[in-house]
């Protein structure tokens, strides 16, 4: 939720000439390399790690509820270039995972849905892994260009 409210107000200030950056490249949670946990809807603050790997990644997935909260995963390899797993295991939220290259302008979400937290580390730990293994751990659907 605070990461909306500061989009929404990121769009509604003026920008200097000097600070027209882009709104995701002032958002350490896609900016600043390492694992980012966003708990409870984002109503509580995130929690950073600068270091990642699997175990960190497991880690990350293991520290919050699934089942009753709604929660989110952000690994940033660099700044812009992110994959993000979220939601709930509750059936009213489900899950998802999305790919982000802010710098090529790419995003890209799973056609299928991450179904359990294995799910979610599977794509998470595939994307620490050069190349992209990670779109063969589930199949997503690219968009390129602003949207």
């Amino acid at each position: 939720m605070k990461r909306v409210v500061l989009s929404f107000l990121i769009l509604l200030l003026p920008a200097s000439a000097a600070a027209q950056a882009p709104a995701w490249e002032i958002d350490p949670v896609e900016s600043k390399v390492g694992i980012h946990v966003v708990p409870n809807f984002g109503d509580d603050p995130t929690v950073y790690s600068p270091t990642i790997s699997e175990d960190a990644v497991r880690s990350a997935l293991q520290s919050v509820d699934w089942v009753d909260g709604f929660n989110q995963v952000v690994v940033v390899l660099s700044p812009g270039t992110s994959m993000e797993v979220g939601g709930s295991l509750n059936p009213d939220h489900g899950l998802s995972a999305v790919y982000r290259n802010r710098n090529e302008q790419i995003e890209a979400v799973t056609k299928d849905a991450p179904e359990t937290v294995a799910d979610m580390e599977a794509i998470l730990v595939a994307f620490l892994k050069p190349g992209n293994s990670w779109t063969r751990v589930r199949e997503f659907e690219f968009w390129h260009g602003r949207r």
